[in-house]
């Protein structure tokens, strides 16, 4: 299990809650993701530390973003990071050195992938629905006078 705190730590902690390792990052730490043995770190000034949880190595800087990372979100192929600076960068699994650029008008708060779709939503009260591969915008419903976050569970259907 990890946790991560404004202090700069993520804490690696064991079944039984005994901490096993802490790991210090250049800035306060805001989300994680976890694909496989890759746990990537987001940071307050927009990087991404990417770690080997087998090695705990450091593996690689993403900078990511000009202001603050929000979430994180790991598929097969790609890991996506959101910003309040209105950005979403998509990294391939593959190579790292490979990336997308999604921009849109305010501060991205929240991330889910949903049955092969991103699901982005932020401070314009919009809910955007992305085609990963295809880093295009495919829906855009409007929820209102709320800010938004999401909790999905791939086994729920409304069916």
């Amino acid at each position: 299990m990890f946790s991560s705190s404004l202090d700069k730590t993520v804490k690696v902690w064991n079944s039984g809650l005994k901490l096993k390792r802490t790991l210090t990052m250049a800035a306060p730490v805001i989300t994680m993701a976890l694909h496989g043995n890759i746990l990537a770190i987001g940071l307050a000034n927009g990087a991404i530390e990417l770690w080997n949880i087998r090695t705990w190595q450091s593996i690689a800087t993403l900078p990511g973003h000009k202001r603050s990372l929000r979430a994180l979100e790991f598929t097969n192929k790609w890991l996506v990071s959101c910003s309040v600076d209105g950005t979403l960068k998509i990294w391939s699994t593959h190579s790292i050195n490979r990336s997308y650029l999604l921009t849109t008008t305010q501060s991205i708060q929240s991330l889910a992938m949903m049955n092969g779709h991103l699901i982005s939503g932020g401070n314009d009260k919009t809910i955007r629905v992305w085609d990963v591969d295809s880093h295009v915008v495919t829906r855009t419903p409007s929820v209102g006078d709320l800010e938004l976050s999401f909790a999905h569970d791939e086994n729920y259907s409304e069916e």
